[in-house]
Formats: structure tokens, sequence, C-alpha cells
């Protein structure tokens, strides 16, 4: 066992272990650290020409995590912005927070966020966006990055990324094309990691696709955070046992958004849950085009389950014809049973959509977890 003292130096208060070695201890008393990944998600609120029937709120998800330094904290403040004009804060205590994100309604464009606690509060930290930022190198076919290998500042051009089991891959874009590709842009084996990184838009970045889809997922373990996808078919396209964390998917294929038809479009499709693993929804912007936000089916391998979605934003973004644009949809193909163990808790759903359950008279079975679910409007969902 290491021995320790405890000294003062300058007014901190420090451990000094047997070795020498300082280790500083915060004051009850001091202010928290700044928190850090201060990222937002926005949604769309200008439409690409061409666009039909775009009706989308003025909102934006802002994520975080916890300051690494300082004293305790006990809430976070959010403050919004217009042309620089700081416009009436957000106060979230860290008790009501299951995850480090919160809907602010409104049409700010930008927004910080401060730590408070006990000891004071601490800088305020300017928001960025999610996906890549900073120098990027460019690449013109497609790159393969070997199990357990990473690649990262990277610009793909009319070709795909594809990830074997255990790779990394953080801060670029995956362009893709805008026609003749029926394949996911970015593909991802088991136990992946993707941060930072944007999907979608071909050359210019804001061309839809005509086909393809932006993430394949096949395998469990894998993990995708800070992301975007978006001018894409359906966004994405998974097995279970995948983590998504503070991801916006939008401008999809024929949503009211895109001036491109297709004949459907998912924000988000997974097809096998159970064998593979629970879904883990978190922080996330969602905007889906002509059929569902969210689609979980299991493929005949037994019921649905694992499904967790908490403290996301859910909008419908349809440009008429299609289905009816379901916010969250449980389906029950190949009569594989009622869903079991999920949880659906703490997200905005856009007035028009709500989450609901459909094929063989199947139900929302008792024992999910589905509270503090609203409306953009306030009203429960």
């Amino acid at each position: 066992m290491t021995a320790f003292r405890v000294a003062v130096v300058g007014g901190a208060t420090y451990a000094i272990a047997r070795s020498g070695n300082l280790y500083a201890i915060p004051a009850s008393g001091a202010a928290p650290g700044a928190p850090t990944y201060v990222r937002y998600q926005q949604a769309d609120q200008i439409a690409p020409a061409g666009a039909t029937g775009w009706i989308v709120p003025h909102l934006a998800m802002i994520t975080w995590e916890a300051p690494t330094s300082g004293g305790t904290v006990t809430s976070y403040v959010i403050t919004p912005s217009i042309s620089g004009v700081a416009q009436t804060p957000v106060t979230c205590t860290v008790s009501s927070l299951t995850k480090l994100g919160q809907y602010i309604p409104g049409n700010a464009d930008s927004w910080t966020v401060t730590a408070v606690g006990p000891g004071g509060s601490s800088s305020p930290v300017t928001a960025t966006p999610v996906g890549p930022s900073g120098a990027l190198t460019v690449y013109t076919n497609d790159v393969t990055v070997p199990p357990g290998g990473n690649i990262s500042n990277f610009d793909i051009h009319d070709s795909h990324l594809i990830l074997g089991d255990g790779a990394t891959a953080t801060n670029g874009i995956v362009r893709g094309w805008t026609t003749g590709e029926t394949v996911a842009y970015l593909q991802a084996g088991a136990n992946c990691t993707i941060t930072d990184v944007r999907v979608g838009g071909g050359a210019d970045g804001v061309t839809p696709s005509t086909g393809a889809n932006g993430f394949l997922c096949g395998g469990p373990g894998t993990v995708m955070k800070r992301c975007e996808i978006r001018y894409v078919g359906d966004g994405i396209h998974c097995d279970g046992g995948v983590i998504f964390d503070g991801v916006l998917v939008h401008f999809l294929a024929n949503s009211a958004t895109s001036p491109v038809s297709s004949p459907h479009s998912d924000a988000l499709q997974t097809l096998s849950v159970s064998p593979s693993g629970p879904i883990n929804v978190y922080r996330s912007l969602w905007m889906g085009g002509t059929a569902t936000n969210m689609f979980f089916e299991d493929w005949g391998n037994g019921p649905t389950s694992g499904v967790d979605i908490d403290t996301n934003v859910i909008l419908s973004e349809r440009n008429g014809g299609g289905s009816s644009g379901f916010a969250i949809n449980f389906a029950n193909t190949g009569s594989q049973g009622n869903p079991i163990s999920c949880r659906v808790v703490n997200n905005w759903i856009s007035n028009s959509a709500d989450w609901t359950v459909a094929g063989g008279g199947l139900s929302l079975p008792t024992n999910a977890v589905t509270s503090g679910n609203y409306h953009l409007d306030g009203s429960p969902a």
C-alpha cells in the first residue's frame, strides 16, 4: 500500500506519495473544471432547392462530457446565443440527467455549456458541430483498415471506408458519390470505434445520394460517437450490440429536405438485435425520411430485446407519400414475437410522430420502460 501525506502548496491541496509524487486533491469548495467534448446537432432550418413540404422546428441537441478536473458539479448551464446576443439560459441539474445532453428550442446559432458546483462555475465552453475538424488527407480510392488498425484525419472521395474488426476511424469524411451506388459508404465489422466522422454528401458535401446508405455495421461491440450522416438513402443499417452516441442523421433521400426521390429511407434500421446484443441510442438527433426514424426488428431470430433509447430528439422529415413516418417502430417481421426489455426514456419527439408498434398486432410489452418522453410542444409522448 502506498503511504500518502497531505500538504498545502500555494493554496492548493496535494497528496504526497512516499515516492515524492504530488497528486492534486480538489478542495470541496473548488470550482469545477470545464466540460469537455461540447458539441451541437442542429435541426435543418433551410431546405435545399427542390425540396417540398419542409416543416422542421428550430432546435438543437447539445451534448458534452463531464469535467476531468476541479470540484463537484451539481448542474450545467447551457446558454444559447443569436448573432452574439445571449438568450435565456437552460439549467440542467446533474440529478435530472440520465445522459449529458439537452434539447434546446429556438433559432440560436451558438451555445455554451458551463459546469456549476458549490465552489463556483467553470469557464463556459462553446459547442462545436459534430463531425470532423482541422486539416484532412484526401483519398480517391476505397480505403480498407485492417483488423485492429486505425485511420484518422481523412477525406475519402467517391469511395468507401471499410473497417475490419477492432479498427478505429477518427476525424474524417466519407463523401461517397451521388449516382450508381447501392452499398453503404462506411462499413464496419465488430468492436470498431468511429468518432468525429461525417458520411455522405458527395464531392461538394451537400448533394443527395440516389441509393446508397450511410453506415453499415455487421458486428457487435461497435461504437459511433459525435458523427454526422447526411444526404443518403437509409442513414444506418446495423445488427445488435452497437452504441450510437451524439449522432446527427438528416437530409435523407425523399425526406422533406431532399429533392431526391427514393422508395424508402429510415434514419436507423436494425436487422438482428437479439442474437448480437442490444442497441443503445443516446444523445442524438434523428430526422427520418419517407419511412421511420428508428426501425427495430430481428428477422425471425426471436423477439427484439435490449433496445435502449435515451435523451434523443426524434423528428419527422417526410416529403409526402411512403408510410406514416413513425418516430420509433418495433416491428414483428417473421412472427418473432413481442419485443422485450426495451427502454425509451427522456426523448423529445416531433408532434406529428410518436413511437409505435406495428405488424401482427404487436404491442409494446408492459415491462418496457417508457418515461419522460415529450413532444416538442411539451405534451406527453
